[in-house]
């Protein structure tokens, strides 16, 4: 149940953040999703301008922000102990997406935040300090992101003997179950 729940919620958050996220911003203006995946999304961009473009671009990782903070709040509702490890799941993929977005786009300098092409920051003023700002604000929220979760995720495995042992031992199977999902 462990590894399939993480599975399913890994392959939910990446379709959110393409389809949800990067497609639904391209039909919004006015675009053409021109190639549909489970795990990518290209737009025929037409005759949207440069500001669209960045909008497209940035949609996914705002898309993984949304999914997080409302996962993360139904996770405050959940009753049921798998309910709770899925909402828990769809909270910490969300938020590690779109704050690993951050500090991924900043070193590589491509990807939905990126300098290039397809990138939210092409052509943006002193490309070098935006990354650099971005770089260290990235690296900051995912940090906290990662805080946050695996202390989310000892109120999920519950009881009090062998705790952490449990919630590394979870933590580890959901994301290698997790990656596994999205490889495959």
């Amino acid at each position: 149940t462990l590894a399939a729940l993480a599975a399913l919620a890994y392959v939910l958050a990446t379709a959110f953040h393409e389809h949800a996220g990067h497609a639904a911003a391209c039909v919004a203006l006015g675009g053409s999703p021109s190639k549909l995946g489970a795990f990518y999304v290209e737009c025929d961009y037409g005759a949207m301008g440069a500001a669209g473009v960045r909008l497209v671009s940035s949609a996914g990782p705002v898309a993984s922000l949304l999914l997080g903070l409302l996962s993360a709040r139904w996770l405050r509702s959940a009753r049921t102990p798998s309910a709770r490890l899925f909402w828990w799941l769809m909270a910490s993929v969300g938020l590690m997406t779109a704050f690993g977005y951050l500090l991924f786009s900043a070193v590589s300098g491509i990807g939905d935040l990126g300098t290039g092409d397809d990138g939210a920051l092409k052509g943006v003023p002193v490309p070098w300090l935006w990354r650099v700002a971005m770089g260290a604000v990235g690296y900051w929220l995912y940090d906290r992101s990662v805080v946050w979760s695996m202390t989310a995720l000892t109120g999920v495995v519950g009881g009090r003997e062998d705790r952490a042992a449990r919630v590394r031992r979870t933590a580890l199977v959901c994301y290698i179950a997790g990656a596994a999902a999205c490889i495959a």
